[in-house]
């Protein structure tokens, strides 16, 4: 099953010896032959970030086209990985900023969960650039960035 290898997933219909991943039909995906699944809990919250912008995800293309064609045809391939760039107001003793500088300075994945007004939810695991460097300009706020670099494929919840 490597198809969910470092993807996040809510777990549903738990047995004894088996579960399944809440909204996914994995039907098509290879069996699970060996490996494992860590259970994560969702700490310290954000509240800082005040401007949020997403880049990557765009498709390299994989030329399919015959000696036979008369135009060239093309499938998409892998995607790039996405980041996310947040603007936050510079608190040194903020407790979400402190815990994503030490992600950053270990280079460990984290798992990562956007949760909107209307009740969606996104997660996945991601690698985080942040230093906690203060900018900004005359009379403006304070602020400092963090990126989050996606690592696999993002998981979307209704709820």
């Amino acid at each position: 099953m490597s198809q969910v290898n470092g993807r996040v997933f809510r777990i549903a219909n738990q047995a004894a010896n088996t579960f399944e991943l809440e909204g996914l039909d994995s039907t098509a995906y290879s069996a699970f032959a060996t490996g494992f699944a860590n259970e994560i809990t969702f700490g310290i919250n954000m509240t800082t970030a005040t401007g949020l912008t997403a880049s990557g995800g765009e498709f390299d293309f994989i030329d399919t086209t015959t000696i036979h064609d008369n135009v060239r045809t093309q499938i998409p391939g892998l995607a790039a990985p996405a980041s996310y760039a947040f603007e936050n107001i510079w608190d040194a003793a903020d407790a979400a900023l402190i815990a994503l500088t030490e992600a950053s300075d270990t280079q460990g994945q984290r798992a990562v969960r956007f949760s909107f007004a209307n009740g969606q939810k996104l997660v996945f695991n991601g690698y985080v650039g942040a230093t906690l460097l203060p900018v900004g300009n005359a009379q403006d706020k304070v602020t400092t960035n963090v990126t989050i670099t996606m690592f696999g494929r993002p998981t979307l919840y209704a709820t």
